[in-house]
Parts: structure tokens; C-alpha cells; sequence
């Protein structure tokens, strides 16, 4: 192994923008959206070439701030002493969500969130799930922020403790929504909780100051004829009985010693993000268009521009002013409708999950909304360093039509050449079977949604998918649910499966129904599963077995005459690529926000890969897993990949296996040849080989 690095802390070179940058996958496509899943967070941009100049010749040590000391918990807002007057179900068959909005008080630093109460009616189901949701303007539920945790057993006609995670945030004087759902795979009528409701507005005595509780509460339905109405009003202004559980939080202190400045203070960069509500239109649908802004320590005055272009560029039409009542105008003209010419630098304020813009999709094809910050001359002039313009991208697809591939467990079998065409949003609810003999092709562009915990593209021994995108149009395999509410597991992911050598004769794929259909393994080294060129996979990972997630791109036997080339596994719930056995290589590709390992192997793998890029953010595990066969550490053929020109990345570690995780993790008997591999804040080291692994 030519380069092994290990950072005990951040170790990163910081530059003036807090807007990312693709490292090792550099030429993968822009993502569609700039999205939020979850609050954001700072983030710095990284010089790799300074840090591999540093590796191994420096350890830097990381500090951390530790979280900012709380009031005891108490109730801040209720209304469960109101009047109990009816109920509501949450779940059955249309997968019926019931929202209510709350508001925080003034305290500046913001609410550590503890718990939400709710009454529960006579009837209640085990999988009932509350979450906390970001809102739009009229106290509609938009993006999913935190996720509580279910008392251990739900009791029916009572007030139910639904619990938050630890350091779950509320913000000051934000209004937040409390949703109630069933998550289950397969809705129906007897996967139901009824919510109880009151008619009366008022709050319980002893609200804290500046907190409330909305007048009326919003339900929407995910499946059947209501699908597509979005959130609407739950009539005769009933609403859920709650009650908001939360600490005040305190100001961290950032003076030093005696009162001196801050040593641990650094300078945090602007961080700016624009997404829409949805990756994928049909034409005339509405689409909207959010941003959030955060300056931080950035004092600069900027002069704004918002457009909408395709996303191979061309003409362009500028948005102002950035409100949900926006126009789009052919002229170049800035948020405040101002040309180029008399457009005013001014400072930035700032702006969470706020709706910039709200209207029609436009004509099919793939498009994309720039955020522009642009310094002013006078600022370009006396900067120490080039100033920068400042962009955000939100890229999405309209098309003509849509289509429903399959629904919940019904199969769909491809017996024959199919195409999947770009003028056509596909939505997947079960596994899709490709044959030995039958090439399933994804055309450029093209925009497939699926959810459900076995739904699942399976190409089989001799069949092929020829998912050929570019940077400027891939082919996205993504949740169906909204920006902002999809999860890791949302469904299975892709699987391909090979006659490829492999270390016991043939295997079955893991989560597939039945299990012993797919059957891989052979002797044909250089046999092709297809093409995967500019490929995103998303919020994949589910198996069916919460303890054994699946990774987003599985390959099983598959030959070195598989491409795979600039391909991306984002927030799986399990691994982002799994090689079982066979001589597949990929070259550039990105593994980020992985539950477990960026990649792993297991069962003599015999490939490699090149320009490896894998990112876990705050979650995931080890780097790199590598194994060869429990059955048997020295079976042949062995586990030996080629591994080069590879970058392993991770968040502050912060749970037990975050900090017990390792860049790089080898057994039963697995090899590796390894060269250009950098590795930083993994806290259990570099590399850990066990149990007769070796390095070349």
C-alpha cells in the first residue's frame, strides 16, 4: 500500500465558500436537487492536495464544542386538557398522514425538542410513527426533520410519550408541524390509529411565552384517489390533542480562558442550498422552488439572481421578487426586479426552508434553477482573496407522462427488450425481474421513483441493463416520497447478478422473493451485467430484515465486462456498493451518507476500483469492507480487489461504531492491493486485517 493515512481530527484545509465540491467522483452529475433531508449543516470545501501533502507528516487535533447546558424539560406548549370531542385515523389504505402546527417561542438560542404527547382513541396500531416536519408559509407540513421513537407499547384511549432523539433542535419563533403515520410496507384498513381530535383553539394554561399551538390540522393521503391533492384542511377546525416537550438551550460560550477570545473560534462560510419539492413533474404540475440561507461570518454584500434554464444552459429566465407570488422575466433582472445595470450589493439575511417560487412546470426536459450570489465591485476590490460568486443549483425533470411500472407485491417480469424512456416518469412499488436474455435500457434523463421494501430492479444471470446517462442528463433510481421526507430504506435498490467466478458455486441475492430465484456464480470471468455510466441510486437499502440492510447497488458474479462508470450510491441504508464474488471493476464512483460501509466485497472478488469517493457525513460505519469466505478464510478464487486513487471521508464520529470505525476493515481471509488511498477521521484507525487477511 503506497499511501495510508490516518487524521485523529479534522485535518481538512478551509477555503472561503461553504458550497461543496465533488472530490474523487469530480465529474459526476450536479445532484437534481440541493435538498434537505434533514437540517443543514455547515460545510467546508476540502483541498485534497494539501491534505495528502500532509498525511502521514501531520496529526491534527480536533476539539469539539460540547452541547450548550439546558433548562430542565418541561411541557412548553398543550392542548391535551381541552375538550375531547372526535377522532381522525391515521394509515388504512390511502397511507394517510395527519399533520398539526405548532410555534416556538423568542428564546434566541433556540429548543432542545425531549418528547410530543398525543391522545390516542380506542384504536391503535404498533407501527404509528410521529415525526417533526419543517412548514410552508400556511402551516402546511413540508420536510421531515426529526423522527420520534414509539413508547415501548402504544396504550389505546390515552395520552402515548412519543420520544426524540437526542440533540433534536427546534429553532426560535419557527413554526414546526407534528405528522402522525402508520409505516408499514402494504397499507390497509386495519393499519389504522385513531388520533382524538378537539374543536376548541385554545391552549392548555401555563404556555410558554411566545409558544402555540395551530387552529386546524392537515391530513394527506398517499395512496388512492386523494393521492395527488397534497395536504388539505381537516374539516370543521378539529385537530389532534399534543403537547410539546422541550428545553431552552443557553448561548455556548466562545470566550477562552479568563474571558479571552476563543481559541476553538473559527470563521464559519455562508452555506447556501436550493431544492425543489419534487425531482420529477409531468408537465403543468406545480412546482416549488425553497432555499435556505445561513451568512454565518460572512459580512460580504452581495447582489442576488435567481433563473430557470435547461440544464444544458440556454436562455434563461430570471425570477423576481423571490416569493411564492414570483414572476419569471426574460430580461436579467435581480431579486428585486432590478437590472444588471442597477442592481445593488447589499447584506445577506438569513432565510430557512423559505418558498422562493411557485408555479407551472415547464415544457418537458430536464431544467435546473441557479441561485446566484454576486459580490460587489467595491468588494472584489479590497478582498484579501478573488471573490467569488456563489451558486446553488436545483436541477429537476418534467415530463410528458408517467407510469406505473407495478404495484406492491406483484412482479413485474422482463422477458424481452424494454426501454425506459426519458419523457416518462416511472414509479416502481415491487420487484422488476430482468431475464437471461432480455436487456432492459434506460435512456438518458430518465427519472424512476420507488418505494416499498422489496421493490427492487433484478437483472438475472444473462440478462443486461444499459443505463447509459450524461453529466448534464443521468439516470436517477430514487425514493418516491417528498424532498425533504425520503429515508434511507425508503425501497431495495439494484441488483445484478452474474455468472462470474465466485468462491462456492453459486449464491442467492439477499432480500429477494423467493429467496432462492436468483441464483449467480459460474465461470464466465469476463460476462457483461450491462452498463451503468452517470448513474445516480438513492435512499435504497432495504432487505426486508432491519438487521441486515441491503446495499444500494448489489453485484453478484457479475464479469469484468460490466461498466461501471460514474456512478453514485447516496444515503443507503446499508452499504453503498456490495461486490459478492466475480471481476466487475468500478471507476469513478461515489459512495455518500451510507448506513454501513461505503463498499464492501466478500466471496472472491476479483475486481477493483479507481477514483473511489465515499463520504458518511455523521452516520455509517467502516470506510472499505472487505471479506473473502466464512465458510472458508483461504477458499479460492480469494478476495484480491485493486483498489486506487481512493478518498475515504467521514463526519465528526459521535455514536460507539462511529468512533470505533476503521478506513479500512479486512477478514476471513480477504486481500487487498491497495495505492493512493486517503483516509481521514475514522476513529478506529487506518486499516484493521483480521483472521488471515493480508496487504499487497
Amino acid at each position: 500500500m503506497t499511501t495510508s493515512c490516518r487524521a485523529e481530527g479534522p485535518g481538512f484545509h478551509r477555503r472561503r465558500t461553504g458550497v461543496p465540491r465533488t472530490r474523487a467522483g469530480a465529474d459526476l452529475p450536479a445532484a437534481r436537487n440541493r435538498e434537505l433531508e434533514r437540517p443543514p449543516r455547515r460545510v467546508s470545501r476540502f483541498d485534497l492536495a494539501a491534505q495528502t501533502a500532509a498525511c502521514g507528516a501531520i496529526a491534527t487535533l480536533g476539539l469539539l464544542l460540547g452541547p450548550a447546558l439546558a433548562q430542565a424539560q418541561t411541557t412548553l406548549v398543550s392542548n391535551t386538557g381541552q375538550a375531547d370531542s372526535d377522532a381522525v385515523s391515521v394509515g388504512l389504505n390511502f397511507d394517510r398522514h395527519v399533520g398539526l402546527a405548532f410555534t416556538t417561542g423568542g428564546n434566541t438560542a433556540g429548543y432542545t425538542l425531549s418528547a410530543v404527547d398525543a391522545r390516542l382513541g380506542s384504536t391503535v396500531h404498533a407501527s404509528t410513527q410521529a415525526r417533526i416536519y419543517t412548514t410552508s408559509s400556511d402551516g402546511r407540513p413540508s420536510s421531515s426533520l426529526h423522527v420520534l421513537t414509539n413508547p415501548s407499547s402504544l396504550v389505546a384511549s390515552s395520552i402515548n410519550t412519543f420520544s426524540a432523539a437526542s440533540g433534536a433542535s427546534l429553532d426560535a419563533n419557527t413554526t414546526y408541524a407534528v405528522v402522525f403515520n402508520i409505516d408499514v410496507d402494504s397499507p390497509s384498513s386495519s393499519t389504522t390509529t385513531d388520533l382524538r381530535l378537539t374543536t376548541s383553539a385554545s391552549e392548555d394554561a401555563g404556555a410558554a411565552s411566545g409558544w402555540s399551538i395551530a387552529d386546524e390540522a392537515y391530513l394527506r393521503d398517499f395512496v388512492g384517489s386523494n393521492a395527488n391533492l397534497g395536504w388539505r384542511e381537516v374539516s370543521s377546525k378539529l385537530k389532534p390533542l399534543i403537547a410539546i416537550k422541550a428545553t431552552a438551550k443557553t448561548a455556548p460560550d466562545q470566550t477562552g480562558p479568563e474571558g479571552g477570545a476563543g481559541l476553538l473560534r473559527t470563521p464559519q462560510p455562508l452555506q447556501l442550498s436550493l431544492w425543489t419539492d419534487r425531482p420529477g413533474y409531468r408537465t403543468g404540475e406545480t412546482v416549488r422552488l425553497y432555499r435556505t440561507l445561513d451568512p454565518h461570518d460572512d459580512r460580504g454584500r452581495y447582489s442576488t439572481f435567481a433563473y430557470l434554464e435547461r440544464a444544458g444552459g440556454g436562455e434563461r429566465r430570471y425570477l423576481a421578487p423571490l416569493s411564492g407570488g414570483g414572476r419569471l422575466h426574460a430580461e436579467a433582472v435581480d431579486s428585486y426586479g432590478r437590472s444588471a445595470d442597477f442592481s445593488a450589493p447589499g447584506g445577506l439575511s438569513a432565510a430557512d426552508r423559505e418558498l422562493i417560487w411557485e408555479g407551472p412546470a415547464p415544457a418537458p426536459g430536464l431544467w435546473q434553477f441557479v441561485l446566484e450570489l454576486q459580490p460587489g465591485e467595491e468588494q472584489r476590490e479590497e478582498s484579501e482573496e478573488p471573490s467569488e460568486t456563489r451558486r446553488a443549483w436545483a436541477k429537476f425533470t418534467v415530463a410528458e407522462r408517467s407510469q406505473l411500472l407495478n404495484r406492491r407485491g406483484f412482479d413485474r417480469e422482463i422477458r424481452s427488450d424494454m426501454t425506459l424512456r426519458s419523457d416518462t416518469l416511472y414509479y416502481l412499488g415491487h420487484q422488476l425481474f430482468v431475464h437471461d436474455g432480455a436487456t432492459l435500457t434506460i435512456e438518458p434523463g430518465t427519472l424512476l421513483q420507488a418505494w416499498g421494501s422489496h421493490a427492487a430492479i433484478i437483472v438475472e444471470p444473462g440478462g443486461r441493463i444499459v443505463a447509459e446517462g450524461t453529466r448534464e442528463a443521468p439516470v436517477v433510481l430514487t425514493c418516491s416520497s417528498f424532498v425533504g421526507t425520503r429515508q434511507p430504506g425508503c425501497w431495495a435498490g439494484l441488483r445484478i447478478l452474474g455468472r462470474a467466478p465466485l468462491t462456492r458455486p453459486e449464491g442467492a441475492a439477499p432480500g429477494v422473493l423467493p429467496p432462492e430465484r436468483p441464483v449467480y456464480g459460474g465461470t464466465d470471468a469476463e460476462g457483461s451485467g450491462g452498463v451503468l455510466r452517470y448513474v445516480r441510486v438513492e435512499f435504497a437499502g432495504a432487505s426486508g430484515d432491519p438487521e441486515a440492510p441491503g446495499p444500494a447497488i448489489g453485484l453478484y458474479g457479475v464479469g469484468s465486462g460490466t461498466v461501471l462508470d460514474h456512478v453514485q450510491a447516496r444515503a443507503s441504508l446499508g452499504d453503498g456498493f456490495a461486490f459478492h464474488g466475480g471481476t466487475a471493476v468500478c471507476d469513478h464512483c461515489v459512495a455518500s451518507g451510507s448506513g454501513r460501509s461505503g463498499l464492501s466485497w466478500e466471496r472472491g472478488w476479483r475486481g477493483g476500483a479507481s477514483h473511489l469517493y465515499v463520504h458518511h457525513g455523521d452516520r455509517g460505519g467502516d470506510g472499505l469492507t472487505g471479506a473473502n469466505d466464512a465458510d472458508g478464510h483461504d477458499r479460492e478464487p480469494r478476495s484480491l480487489p485493486a483498489l486506487s486513487n481512493v478518498t475515504l471521508l467521514r463526519g465528526v464520529p459521535w455514536g460507539r461504531r462511529q468512533r470505533s470505525s476503521v478506513a479500512l476493515r479486512l477478514s476471513l481471509g480477504s486481500g487487498v492491493q491497495a495505492r493512493d488511498l486517503l483516509a481521514t477521521r475514522f476513529g478506529g484507525g487506518a486499516v484493521r486485517a483480521t483472521g488471515r487477511s493480508r496487504l499487497l
